[in-house]
């Protein structure tokens, strides 16, 4: 069942990396807009399906803001911020992977396109009262053929212990390829 969540949690990831639209001019620092730490319009569009709601081009700082902090695993230590003034947050990805080591600094800003950043709040029900776990994508566009993205979850929010996981993902558009990193269940720090 883990193996599944993990997996939803990259489908879910994966169109929002492969949309089209985003700027020719873009520097590759994020997938742009998203208003950083100012009041923004964002609906959450209801989907029955897993059932949740979710927002694939616009982000909110409240919704990131309870899990700001530092986690780690055996190969990887995430730290989120909300810098004042800039992004609505910064995911910072220490990892030490056989592949893909190395450091990704990533900002959490909305945007459309290649490199857009996402939010998925799964419910108990299609009431969406009930929270039960969040999933936050944070795309990067590298150049027009690369795009690196941060993936990160929290589980268990209906029962009173969340745990949490992180995976990154280096996408090469052409040819297709995609090399993923698990980072697997993380300790948030004290």
């Amino acid at each position: 069942m883990h193996r599944w969540k993990w997996l939803l949690g990259i489908a879910l990831l994966t169109p929002a990396l492969a949309a089209c639209g985003d700027d020719p001019a873009s520097t590759g620092t994020g997938g742009g807009g998203g208003g950083g730490g100012s009041p923004q319009e964002c609906d959450l569009i209801d989907d029955p399906g897993p059932p949740g709601q979710y927002a694939d081009n616009c982000v909110k700082r409240e919704w990131i803001e309870p899990y700001v902090g530092a986690y780690t695993s055996g190969n990887c230590k995430l730290t989120i911020t909300t810098p004042s003034g800039g992004p609505a947050a910064v995911f910072k990805l220490e990892l030490t992977d056989a592949m893909l080591s190395g450091t990704y600094t990533h900002d959490w800003e909305g945007g459309t396109g290649p490199g857009n950043d996402s939010y998925y709040r799964f419910t108990t029900d299609t009431t969406f009262a009930t929270t039960k776990a969040v999933n936050f994508g944070v795309g990067r566009k590298v150049s027009d053929k690369e795009e690196h993205s941060i993936g990160f979850r929290v589980n268990g929010l209906d029962t009173g212990t969340p745990s949490f996981t992180a995976n990154f993902q280096k996408t090469i558009l052409t040819p297709l390829s995609n090399t993923n990193a698990d980072c697997g269940e993380l300790t948030a720090a004290p």
